[in-house]
């Protein structure tokens, strides 16, 4: 893939945000990165249109789900936007939950490589 789309990546764990961003850019997307979900609905509400969205469940010193909320002001913000949430906390509830939010895919933690590009591939449709 070298099509250069915006992609936005939220974690409050630095090795983790780099992780994804290195995954990201190896696969050609523009990469963002933010650690909290103030930063990232100020990178949503730029001129900027991002074409992928990963969040984190939680966010570090934030309230629990926030990684949801954002799911949703994407949508407000961003609506082409396709999003995924990432979270060590698996089960079917999370899913749902980040159905509910107008998230398009959850992802358990960790990930690898070939994972994340099958998705991001699919979601993008490139």
């Amino acid at each position: 893939m070298t099509c250069s789309a915006p992609a936005l990546i939220v974690d409050d764990d630095p090795a983790v945000a780099r992780l994804l961003a290195a995954f990201l850019d190896r696969i050609g997307l523009a990469v963002t990165v933010v650690h909290d979900r103030v930063a990232a609905e100020a990178q949503l509400a730029s001129s900027t249109l991002f074409r992928l969205l990963v969040t984190d469940l939680e966010l570090h010193g934030q309230a629990p789900g926030e990684g949801l909320a954002l799911l949703s002001r994407c949508g407000e913000l961003q609506p082409g936007c396709k999003r995924i949430l990432v979270s060590g906390s698996v089960g079917p509830e999370v899913a749902e939950l980040v159905r509910t939010h107008g998230g398009d895919l959850f992802m358990s933690k960790p990930l690898t490589f070939a994972q994340l590009s099958d998705a991001v591939r699919a979601l993008l449709a490139v």
